[in-house]
């Protein structure tokens, strides 16, 4: 290949890369405005104990759709070339398995109400499991999709999925009085218009194929990555097996709504980047210094984001619980501020994943998330008979540090890096955290002396702290946050929209300068 069409693909790859990544955001934006609307309406109108019900199942559904699916997704999108024969088989695969899971499901049932103690959950079951069905339609057009970095449908599909399931079914449902049934309907409706709308966008041969040598390709990839996905649900899903089965369904509620809170910037920062990394990544698996540059902006962007974040979630935990979710919820406060802690390591580790992923580090990473899954559920089953839903927070935290460093040690590994360089991406998130910590107890402090309700001393205290930040960003040396090389920085380039292009890059031109 000559230079010059090196340099015209390496364009191309990038900017095919901003573009998703900026269309991938625009989804965080949409994604997160209907979330959290939508989870403040249900929490108003379901009960913890409703919540907790539907979280049990989740942990059945969880892991069935892992298996549905036998990371067939993952390996068309990791596979450099792919045919037509082989996404024929990974459809044939998806479709069989998604029958044979709800089958599974339907009929056994009965046992997953012995093993959580709790009769109520058989009928939700049963009705959950046609999302193995609906899900395994839309394995293959998702995988296609986000090969190609057309996020742009991904966006529609994501946006107008949610809405229509939980926005207007388990809402309308939920003012009716269906109590549980509503997040049942919701998760129902979401699942199947967001396959479909996904095959709509990228529309393949629905003819079965059964070929041993395609599966054989795809199988090879697809295994090691549907263990490590079965050990990371374990991992994640461990703590709520522990809090429905030690503590009860109301405890469970509760613990969730802690969960989910903490996992809210992980799911629509860390989690977004990392489904553009992975397919970015996996086309630069064999060019060691783009990859190493991609990783370091990476880990360095998500720091700046999740670090301070998360610091402001530990401070402003009872404004946020009992301003946005009432009373009802106050119980959740101590274990969302725990919680909150294992944040940044599970960030850092998510995008690390991504490029161990990449480079097909799937069995290497099994083991590492058996050790973290094998932590949460020991040291949770202790700290449940003894703290409660606190002594699990405590217990995830733990085990968020153990795979912090197990992780870290692969990636380093993989990439031929180093700790010093892991560390240095994330100096100025040290910072520009400290900062935001300061601003926000100061304003918090101010607010709550004035006798104000929890939402606007939420609000208010969110404002001041943003604005704040804002000026130290601004006037801060560049050298104190100009941690890559300019031109790395400068890959940020038209991921904004042009009308407000001109004041980004003054800021860029700030942050890249010499010192």
């Amino acid at each position: 290949m000559r230079i010059s069409d090196k340099a015209a693909e390496k364009n191309d790859l990038r900017s095919q890369t901003l573009h998703a990544v900026g269309w991938k955001y625009a989804t965080v934006v949409g994604q997160f405005t209907a979330q959290f609307t939508v989870t403040v309406i249900l929490s108003r109108l379901l009960s913890p104990a409703e919540f907790g019900l539907v979280g049990l199942a989740t942990i059945v559904i969880g892991l069935g759709r892992i298996l549905t699916e036998l990371g067939i997704g993952p390996s068309l999108i990791q596979r450099q070339e792919i045919t037509n024969r082989h996404i024929r088989v990974g459809f044939t695969i998806s479709m069989m398995l998604g029958v044979l899971f709800y089958l599974i499901t339907y009929f056994g049932a009965p046992m997953a109400a012995w093993v959580f103690e709790n009769p109520a959950v058989i009928p939700v079951l049963q009705k959950s499991a046609f999302l193995f069905i609906f899900s395994a339609i839309g394995v293959v057009s998702i995988a296609l999709l986000r090969k190609r970095l057309d996020f742009r449908s991904l966006f529609w599909v994501d946006i107008i999925g949610y809405t229509l399931g939980y926005g207007v079914v388990a809402i309308s449902m939920a003012r009716m009085g269906f109590g549980v049934w509503s997040l049942v309907a919701g998760s129902l409706v979401q699942v199947l218009t967001t396959s479909l709308l996904a095959y709509g966008y990228t529309r393949h041969s629905l003819l079965p194929l059964w070929s041993w040598n395609e599966l054989r390709e795809l199988a090879g990839f697809s295994v090691g990555m549907t263990a490590t996905q079965i050990a990371n649900y374990f991992a994640l899903q461990g703590d709520y097996f522990v809090a429905g089965r030690v503590l009860g369904t109301t405890a469970l509620g509760l613990y969730t709504r802690s969960y989910q809170l903490m996992r809210l910037p992980t799911r629509y920062f860390v989690e977004v980047l990392s489904q553009v990394l992975f397919p970015t990544a996996s086309r630069l698996q064999n060019d060691k210094e783009r990859l190493l540059n991609v990783h370091r902006l990476a880990v360095g962007s998500i720091g700046l984001i999740m670090f301070p974040l998360l610091a402001c979630v530990i401070i402003m935990a009872n404004e946020i619980v009992v301003g946005i979710f009432g009373l009802e919820w106050r119980e959740a406060v101590p274990s969302l501020q725990i919680l909150a802690l294992a944040g940044p390591f599970q960030a850092i580790t998510h995008i690390n994943a991504s490029f161990d992923n990449a480079k097909g580090k799937v069995y290497s990473l099994f083991w590492r998330q058996v050790i973290y899954g094998a932590t949460v559920i020991i040291a949770g089953w202790y700290g449940a008979r003894y703290w409660g839903i606190n002594g699990i927070a405590v217990a995830v935290v733990i085990a968020s540090l153990v795979m912090f460093a197990l992780i870290a040690q692969l990636t380093i590994q993989t990439l031929e890096s180093s700790l010093h360089e892991l560390l240095d991406a994330l100096r100025p998130a040290m910072f520009v955290t400290a900062v935001s910590i300061a601003l926000c107890i100061a304003s918090r402090s101010i607010l709550t002396a004035g006798n104000q309700g929890p939402l606007l001393v939420l609000a208010e205290t969110t404002a001041m702290t943003a604005v704040g930040m804002g000026l130290m960003l601004w006037y801060t040396p560049p050298s104190w946050l100009s941690y890559l090389p300019s031109n790395i920085l400068r890959t940020f380039e038209g991921i904004v929209p042009v009308r407000i292009e001109g004041v980004y890059l003054t800021m860029l031109n700030r942050l890249s300068r010499p010192s």
